[in-house]
Protein backbone atom coordinates (compact mmCIF):
# COMPACT_ATOMS: atom_id res chain seq x y z
CA UNK A 1 0.00 0.00 0.00
CA UNK A 2 1.40 3.50 -0.76
CA UNK A 3 1.22 4.82 2.95
CA UNK A 4 3.15 2.65 4.86
CA UNK A 5 5.95 3.18 1.88
CA UNK A 6 5.60 6.75 2.60
CA UNK A 7 5.68 6.62 6.57
CA UNK A 8 8.95 4.57 5.55
CA UNK A 9 10.22 7.38 3.76
CA UNK A 10 9.97 9.69 5.80
CA UNK A 11 10.93 8.16 8.59
CA UNK A 12 13.83 7.31 6.40
CA UNK A 13 14.86 11.52 5.55
CA UNK A 14 13.25 12.95 8.87
CA UNK A 15 13.81 10.81 11.58
CA UNK A 16 17.77 10.64 12.29
CA UNK A 17 18.01 14.31 11.05
CA UNK A 18 17.52 17.64 13.63
CA UNK A 19 15.80 20.76 12.50
CA UNK A 20 18.55 22.32 10.08
CA UNK A 21 18.98 24.05 6.69
CA UNK A 22 21.72 24.66 3.76
CA UNK A 23 23.88 27.66 3.43
CA UNK A 24 21.62 29.18 1.50
CA UNK A 25 18.70 29.22 3.52
CA UNK A 26 17.26 31.76 5.96
CA UNK A 27 17.67 30.81 9.75
CA UNK A 28 13.88 29.85 10.73
CA UNK A 29 11.56 32.40 12.69
CA UNK A 30 11.62 30.86 16.54
CA UNK A 31 9.62 31.50 19.10
CA UNK A 32 8.64 30.32 22.71
CA UNK A 33 5.82 30.32 25.17
CA UNK A 34 6.54 29.10 28.53
CA UNK A 35 3.75 28.32 31.22
CA UNK A 36 3.86 27.45 34.75
CA UNK A 37 6.12 26.72 37.28
CA UNK A 38 9.07 25.21 35.04
CA UNK A 39 12.51 23.81 36.59
CA UNK A 40 15.41 26.89 37.18
CA UNK A 41 17.96 24.85 35.55
CA UNK A 42 16.82 25.18 32.24
CA UNK A 43 18.91 27.83 30.95
CA UNK A 44 21.86 26.50 29.25
CA UNK A 45 23.33 24.30 26.48
CA UNK A 46 21.58 20.98 25.90
CA UNK A 47 22.01 18.05 23.34
CA UNK A 48 17.98 16.27 23.11
CA UNK A 49 18.70 13.08 21.75
CA UNK A 50 15.27 10.93 20.87
CA UNK A 51 15.05 7.47 19.86
CA UNK A 52 12.14 5.79 18.15
CA UNK A 53 10.79 2.42 17.16
CA UNK A 54 10.56 2.21 13.07
CA UNK A 55 9.53 -1.10 10.93
CA UNK A 56 13.19 -0.79 9.68
CA UNK A 57 14.68 -0.46 13.30
CA UNK A 58 15.68 2.08 15.83
CA UNK A 59 16.19 5.50 14.51
CA UNK A 60 18.36 8.68 16.50
CA UNK A 61 16.95 11.99 16.13
CA UNK A 62 18.99 14.41 17.99
CA UNK A 63 18.96 18.35 17.85
CA UNK A 64 20.85 20.92 20.31
CA UNK A 65 18.63 23.49 21.85
CA UNK A 66 19.89 26.74 23.20
CA UNK A 67 17.60 28.02 25.97
CA UNK A 68 18.14 31.63 27.70
CA UNK A 69 15.58 33.49 30.05
CA UNK A 70 13.32 36.30 28.79
CA UNK A 71 11.00 38.19 31.07
CA UNK A 72 11.83 35.71 34.05
CA UNK A 73 10.89 32.76 31.67
CA UNK A 74 12.69 30.28 29.48
CA UNK A 75 13.39 30.92 25.58
CA UNK A 76 14.20 28.34 23.68
CA UNK A 77 15.85 28.34 20.40
CA UNK A 78 17.17 24.99 17.96
CA UNK A 79 20.61 25.32 16.78
CA UNK A 80 20.78 24.25 12.94
CA UNK A 81 24.17 22.36 12.91
CA UNK A 82 25.90 19.39 12.21
CA UNK A 83 27.26 17.21 14.99
CA UNK A 84 30.92 17.23 15.15
CA UNK A 85 32.94 14.43 14.34
CA UNK A 86 33.49 11.51 15.31
CA UNK A 87 30.15 11.39 16.64
CA UNK A 88 28.10 12.96 13.31
CA UNK A 89 29.84 9.62 11.52
CA UNK A 90 28.59 7.37 14.47
CA UNK A 91 24.88 8.41 14.37
CA UNK A 92 24.82 8.16 10.13
CA UNK A 93 26.29 4.32 10.76
CA UNK A 94 23.74 3.72 13.48
CA UNK A 95 20.93 4.99 11.69
CA UNK A 96 21.76 2.89 8.68
CA UNK A 97 21.89 -0.24 10.55
CA UNK A 98 18.80 0.67 12.18
CA UNK A 99 20.42 0.90 15.49
CA UNK A 100 20.25 3.07 18.99
CA UNK A 101 22.62 5.60 19.06
CA UNK A 102 23.91 7.32 22.34
CA UNK A 103 25.94 10.07 22.60
CA UNK A 104 29.15 8.98 24.21
CA UNK A 105 31.28 11.93 27.15
CA UNK A 106 33.82 12.82 24.23
CA UNK A 107 30.86 13.58 22.05
CA UNK A 108 29.35 15.77 24.51
CA UNK A 109 33.16 17.32 25.23
CA UNK A 110 33.23 18.00 21.37
CA UNK A 111 29.84 19.61 21.29
CA UNK A 112 31.20 21.90 24.80
CA UNK A 113 34.36 22.85 22.80
CA UNK A 114 33.04 23.53 19.49
CA UNK A 115 29.22 24.92 19.73
CA UNK A 116 30.23 28.28 18.10
CA UNK A 117 32.22 26.77 15.52
CA UNK A 118 29.69 24.02 14.56
CA UNK A 119 28.77 23.60 10.98
CA UNK A 120 25.53 24.38 9.04
CA UNK A 121 23.57 21.40 8.95
CA UNK A 122 22.24 20.31 5.30
CA UNK A 123 18.59 19.43 5.89
CA UNK A 124 15.21 21.08 4.99
CA UNK A 125 14.75 24.55 6.66
CA UNK A 126 11.36 25.05 8.50
CA UNK A 127 10.03 28.98 7.93
CA UNK A 128 8.92 29.02 11.70
CA UNK A 129 9.74 27.23 14.60
CA UNK A 130 7.10 27.18 17.50
CA UNK A 131 8.49 25.75 20.70
CA UNK A 132 5.71 25.55 24.25
CA UNK A 133 7.22 24.73 27.38
CA UNK A 134 4.67 24.04 29.67
CA UNK A 135 4.83 22.64 33.37
CA UNK A 136 2.32 19.75 34.53
CA UNK A 137 0.20 22.53 36.98
CA UNK A 138 -0.10 24.48 33.72
CA UNK A 139 -1.24 21.80 31.70
CA UNK A 140 -4.46 22.74 29.63
CA UNK A 141 -7.38 19.57 28.86
CA UNK A 142 -5.73 18.17 25.94
CA UNK A 143 -2.32 17.43 27.80
CA UNK A 144 -4.53 15.87 30.60
CA UNK A 145 -5.96 13.93 28.24
CA UNK A 146 -2.93 12.94 25.91
CA UNK A 147 -1.06 9.31 26.67
CA UNK A 148 2.24 10.50 26.43
CA UNK A 149 1.99 13.69 28.73
CA UNK A 150 -0.69 13.41 31.11
CA UNK A 151 2.03 12.26 33.61
CA UNK A 152 4.86 14.54 32.41
CA UNK A 153 6.44 16.98 35.17
CA UNK A 154 6.62 19.31 32.21
CA UNK A 155 6.79 18.80 28.25
CA UNK A 156 8.40 20.68 25.15
CA UNK A 157 6.26 20.70 21.83
CA UNK A 158 7.80 22.18 18.88
CA UNK A 159 6.14 22.67 15.57
CA UNK A 160 8.07 23.52 12.66
CA UNK A 161 6.45 24.61 9.26
CA UNK A 162 8.11 24.21 6.11
CA UNK A 163 7.27 26.15 2.41
CA UNK A 164 4.84 24.45 1.08
CA UNK A 165 6.70 24.87 -2.72
CA UNK A 166 10.41 23.17 -2.18
CA UNK A 167 9.48 20.99 1.04
CA UNK A 168 7.95 16.76 1.08
CA UNK A 169 6.91 17.63 4.44
CA UNK A 170 4.52 20.84 4.85
CA UNK A 171 4.71 20.29 9.16
CA UNK A 172 6.72 18.50 11.65
CA UNK A 173 5.35 18.26 15.25
CA UNK A 174 7.81 16.94 18.32
CA UNK A 175 6.82 16.20 21.65
CA UNK A 176 9.49 15.94 24.53
CA UNK A 177 6.88 14.43 27.90
CA UNK A 178 9.86 14.45 30.98
CA UNK A 179 9.34 12.12 33.46
CA UNK A 180 12.19 11.24 35.12
CA UNK A 181 14.99 13.76 36.25
CA UNK A 182 18.71 12.59 35.49
CA UNK A 183 21.58 13.63 37.45
CA UNK A 184 22.53 15.74 34.70
CA UNK A 185 19.49 15.86 32.33
CA UNK A 186 16.06 14.70 31.70
CA UNK A 187 14.07 11.85 30.19
CA UNK A 188 10.24 10.28 29.06
CA UNK A 189 8.68 9.58 25.69
CA UNK A 190 8.84 11.19 22.57
CA UNK A 191 6.14 12.03 20.00
CA UNK A 192 7.36 12.74 16.55
CA UNK A 193 4.77 13.36 13.89
CA UNK A 194 4.99 14.70 10.57
CA UNK A 195 2.49 16.40 8.34
CA UNK A 196 3.40 14.60 4.38
CA UNK A 197 2.51 17.00 1.56
CA UNK A 198 1.02 14.45 -0.56
CA UNK A 199 -2.53 14.46 -2.65
CA UNK A 200 -3.65 15.59 0.84
CA UNK A 201 -2.21 16.39 4.18
CA UNK A 202 -1.29 13.06 5.84
CA UNK A 203 -0.13 12.62 9.70
CA UNK A 204 2.74 10.29 10.30
CA UNK A 205 2.80 9.50 14.19
CA UNK A 206 6.40 7.88 15.30
CA UNK A 207 6.70 7.19 19.03
CA UNK A 208 9.98 6.42 21.33
CA UNK A 209 11.75 7.94 24.46
CA UNK A 210 13.90 10.96 24.60
CA UNK A 211 17.22 12.21 26.70
CA UNK A 212 18.71 15.45 27.16
CA UNK A 213 22.03 15.87 27.68
CA UNK A 214 23.06 19.21 28.96
CA UNK A 215 26.20 20.41 27.30
CA UNK A 216 28.42 22.55 29.70
CA UNK A 217 30.41 25.69 28.97
CA UNK A 218 33.41 23.86 28.35
CA UNK A 219 34.91 20.02 28.05
CA UNK A 220 34.98 18.26 31.74
CA UNK A 221 37.74 17.17 33.72
CA UNK A 222 38.65 13.65 33.64
CA UNK A 223 37.76 13.81 37.30
CA UNK A 224 34.28 14.87 36.62
CA UNK A 225 34.09 12.47 33.63
CA UNK A 226 35.04 9.96 36.38
CA UNK A 227 32.26 11.09 38.66
CA UNK A 228 29.96 10.77 36.15
CA UNK A 229 30.54 7.07 35.26
CA UNK A 230 30.37 6.07 39.54
CA UNK A 231 26.76 8.85 39.11
CA UNK A 232 25.35 6.41 36.50
CA UNK A 233 25.85 8.79 33.48
CA UNK A 234 25.54 5.97 31.02
CA UNK A 235 22.24 4.60 32.72
CA UNK A 236 20.34 3.55 30.19
CA UNK A 237 16.90 5.95 28.56
CA UNK A 238 13.77 6.27 29.67
CA UNK A 239 11.91 2.86 28.04
CA UNK A 240 8.68 2.31 27.51
CA UNK A 241 7.75 -1.36 26.17
CA UNK A 242 4.14 0.40 24.52
CA UNK A 243 6.30 2.48 22.47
Amino acid sequence: MRWPVLGFAIASTLAGATFGHAEESPTPTQRTVARGDLPADLPGRWLAVAWMKLPMGTRTAPVLWSITTSEGKPSLSIRAVTLPSPGAERLAAANTAGQPWTPAADDLDALAAQWDALGTAAAPVPESVATQIVAHDAFDDALKKDTDAHDALWVVQQTATFPKKTAAVAEEIRLYAVRERLDDGYTGPFLHTAIAMAPFPIPITFRGTFRLYRVHDAPRSILLRALDVLRGCGRRPYHRESY
